[in-house]
């Protein structure tokens, strides 16, 4: 049986933005390696913010899952999940 993910919402810890933190404050991942694998700040910025997003994937996914299903379901109502999804996931909210 696979483990429960920490419940989100998830977001960048605004001391140290390589970093998810769940609701409680906790970390959730980091994308900061130590040493030789260290990426650039920016690099690792942008990593966080996919990171923070991921929930809001699994939730579009699963909309546009059950718009599938759906036969009368819009193709244009599953397009328009995904793009305001990976807007949202650009944009860091």
């Amino acid at each position: 049986m696979a483990s429960k993910h920490t419940p989100g919402p998830w977001r960048i810890d605004p001391e140290h933005p390589a970093d998810i933190v769940g609701p409680d404050g906790r970390d959730v991942a980091t994308t900061a390696l130590p040493g030789e694998h260290e990426r650039p700040d920016d690099e690792r910025y942008a990593n966080a913010r996919i990171l923070q997003s991921a929930l809001a994937f699994r939730r579009a996914l699963r909309k546009i899952a059950a718009l599938y299903v759906q036969k009368d379901a819009k193709l244009d109502d599953a397009v328009r999940i995904a793009v305001d999804t990976l807007d949202k996931a650009r944009e860091g909210n």
